[in-house]
């Protein structure tokens, strides 16, 4: 699909991904979005994606001195292998329009959405009690329920600091979700109660040197969460005017999509959110890149498009157990679509009117897809499309092809490759 982008073009956006073994949650978001990019380009309105990195891990921060040469050349070296392994997936990311934290262009519109913040006086310096671990320099809102440091282990103690917080407006938030498309609906239901939300948010954090310096105060860095949610201000600095759409997971509402609404300008917002499910392993509990949920743990043999599909299939804010993922499904509609598009490239036309004309019956079966895709339904656009290939198509059709020869196929072919990579991601295999 040749597609031509322009500053006005809709943005699709998702939240950071570390640069390492993609973790199948973040594969999910990833999916989506390449989804919903070449589904755009398919109904005629290419889309942008940019490529989005959480480069500012304090895992990390151990390996490196300082923020050199030798940082640069870690992330630069990350990038490419997760690169490398979304491109199994067929996830296509926009690299002409990095929003990633080690970009000097990036750093520069994030410094200074920060200064605008504190000049409109969302964000400045207070005096707040949190629940501190002072060797580790972590700080933890005063209401959290947490009593030791995850890091060190030792007891949390609550003291009054000053610093530089951005004040979450909850009402505000709540106002400006409730004017934001959601998919699925019922997602919006999460924000309607924020009384448990810290209205005072670190924005910058010390002892720490990997990551955006902050503009506030020399020798700190930016708090990445806020870095992520400040990404649509970044387009926007960087001329980027389209309407933005933000997909990912419910589980990380709370974390990234509360400050996205409390923190960008007016001309940042969303306007949309589409929300997947949570992945939970066999006894319920959600699985997590630290918990063995990375595509690094998958067998040699894993047909990687299968997975993207079988993601694509499952019902969109729905919790899903990843051990029944319907990968197997998957696997045979998306062999059942190559033979049948192999098979319709080897007939020659016949001239005789009584041969089978595909392409005309074809065309309910594959409206009812793009209906779907319209509607932004990919769930429902699989669905349709495992019809029209396997009932439609195969069972229907193809006999009939077999008896009085084949008339016209031309634009069914065309039809099912584009959708066959909204799906999969690689163009099918026709010669393989």
């Amino acid at each position: 699909m040749d597609v031509v982008l322009t500053n006005a073009s809709p943005i699709m956006l998702g939240p950071p991904s570390p640069p390492a073994a993609p973790h199948l949650g973040t594969l999910y978001t990833l999916s989506l979005l390449d989804a919903a990019k070449r589904m755009s380009a398919y109904l005629g309105r290419p889309a942008l994606v940019p490529e989005a990195w959480n480069l500012s891990s304090r895992r990390i921060e151990s390996q490196f001195a300082d923020e050199g040469e030798e940082y640069f050349n870690y992330c630069a070296g990350a990038v490419a292998q997760a690169r490398s392994i979304l491109a199994k997936f067929g996830i296509d990311l926009d690299q002409d329009v990095p929003v990633r934290d080690d970009v000097h262009e990036s750093r520069v519109e994030l410094q200074s959405a920060v200064v605008e913040l504190c000049e409109r006086g969302e964000i400045a310096e207070r005096r707040v009690e949190e629940k501190w671990c002072f060797p580790c320099q972590l700080a933890l809102p005063a209401t959290s329920a947490t009593t030791v440091c995850f890091q060190c282990g030792k007891d949390l103690q609550l003291r009054q600091t000053t610093d530089w917080f951005l004040r979450l407006d909850t009402f505000q938030i709540f106002e400006r979700a409730i004017a934001v498309r959601w998919n699925p609906p019922y997602a919006l239901r999460r924000f309607q109660n924020l009384k448990d939300i810290n209205p005072w948010y670190r924005v910058q954090h010390g002892n720490r040197r990997l990551g955006v310096p902050s503009p506030l105060s020399c020798g700190q860095i930016l708090d990445p969460r806020l870095v992520a949610a400040l990404y649509p201000t970044v387009l926007r600095g960087r001329g980027f005017t389209g309407p933005i759409t933000l997909f990912a997971g419910m589980d990380i509402q709370r974390k990234w999509l509360v400050l996205t609404l409390g923190a960008n300008r007016s001309d940042a917002l969303p306007v949309g959110i589409v929300n997947h499910g949570v992945l939970l392993d066999a006894s319920g509990r959600k699985l997590s890149r630290y918990t063995g949920a990375s595509i690094a743990d998958s067998s040699e043999t894993s047909e990687f498009t299968n997975v993207r599909a079988a993601l694509l299939s499952c019902t969109l804010g729905k919790d899903i157990v990843a051990a029944r993922i319907p990968i197997a499904a998957a696997s045979r509609l998306r062999e059942k679509a190559v033979n049948c598009l192999k098979y319709l490239r080897l007939q020659p036309t016949v001239p005789d009117s009584a041969g089978v004309d595909v392409d005309s019956g074809m065309r309910e079966a594959l409206g009812r897809v793009d209906q779907a895709l319209i509607a932004g339904d990919v769930t429902a656009a699989l669905a349709y499309f495992r019809k029209a290939v396997v009932k439609t198509l195969s069972n229907d059709l193809i006999p009939q092809v077999r008896k009085q020869g084949l008339r016209r196929c031309e634009q069914t072919q065309k039809r099912l490759e584009i959708l066959f990579t909204i799906f999969f991601g690689p163009e099918p295999r026709l010669h393989g």
